[in-house]
């Protein structure tokens, strides 16, 4: 039997996983550098890198919807 084309799941654990990892990490060191008063541009850039890895991770298969 054929296999039917058509729109899969196509999760991408690991990209999802390490974006993850990613956001909480720079989030974390973000927010407890924010709360002494100092804004540091790299935590906040591995922060929204890791937050954009993640989603695109769950976007389907090959990121095509």
């Amino acid at each position: 039997m054929a296999k039917k084309e058509g729109f899969r799941w196509g999760f991408q654990w690991g990209k999802v996983g390490s974006g993850g990892l990613m956001f909480l990490i720079g989030g974390g060191i973000s927010l407890a550098l924010w709360q002494g008063g100092i804004i540091n541009f790299w935590a906040v850039g591995a922060t929204v890198i890791g937050a954009f890895t993640m989603l695109s991770g769950l976007m389907g298969e090959d990121g095509v919807w």
